[in-house]
């Protein structure tokens, strides 16, 4: 059965779509019910652009299918792109440091290898609009829905300059929000992608990438900072 079907029929009766139970039987080990079976999308977009550089670039539910046996088949291979070495990398680096929540580093990454300039470009701008460009789940500086235009952030700091290499990325993301929207999954992408991440910057002898135990110290510390600032307020 198409995904489509599956939402379609679920919107017509005016609920959230049911996981099929053979697919939730096979994903189960990413999660329960739809958590597991976007955590395998995730870890399928992780393969291919990560790591082999190629990757399918229109995720949108008419592309899936659910077989009897509840594994998930992507369709239509007509749009694929391909990321350069050193676009992947970048990719990569921007992945560790936003599980780590390392603003300062993400707005450092952005500032020496991408393409994005925005009219002031502050560590917070840049960090948000990493999440919300390469992220599925809101976080504390994620929070922003860019297609609301009159509540936007990025009205009083405008983007300037848009990152052409990263736009099918970037489209693959916001198709696969979509669909974890309706079916009421929340999960992170970049937390799906770390292991991936780390693999290929490692085999590209990439020295500087911090370690997993220095990750969480440092998740662990802005999640509480942030949270003392929320009680000043």
């Amino acid at each position: 059965v198409k995904l489509l079907s599956v939402l379609n029929r679920a919107r017509r009766r005016k609920r959230r779509p049911l996981v099929p139970a053979a697919a939730a039987k096979v994903h189960v080990d990413g999660g329960i019910g739809w958590d597991g079976v976007f955590d395998t999308m995730f870890r399928c977009w992780s393969v291919m652009l990560l790591r082999h550089g190629h990757y399918h670039s229109d995720p949108h539910p008419g592309n899936f299918m659910i077989a009897k046996d509840g594994r998930l088949a992507i369709l239509d291979w007509g749009q694929t792109q391909v990321a350069p070495e050193a676009y992947r990398h970048h990719l990569c680096r921007l992945v560790v440091s936003m599980v780590a929540e390392d603003y300062p580093k993400i707005a450092e990454e952005v500032r020496l290898h991408s393409q994005v300039q925005l009219e002031r470009p502050t560590t917070e701008a840049l960090a948000a609009l990493c999440y919300a460009y390469f992220d599925t789940r809101p976080t504390p500086l994620a929070e922003v829905n860019m297609m609301d235009l009159n509540n936007s952030p990025f009205l009083q700091n405008r983007i300037t300059q848009n990152t052409q290499e990263g736009f099918f990325t970037i489209r693959s993301v916001f198709l696969l929000r979509g669909m974890m929207a309706t079916c009421g999954v929340t999960a992170s992408m970049v937390e799906a992608w770390e292991e991936d991440a780390r693999a290929v910057l490692r085999a590209s002898g990439d020295r500087t990438v911090p370690s997993v135990i220095s990750s969480r110290s440092r998740r662990m510390l802005t999640r509480t900072w942030l949270g003392f600032q929320k009680s000043l307020n």
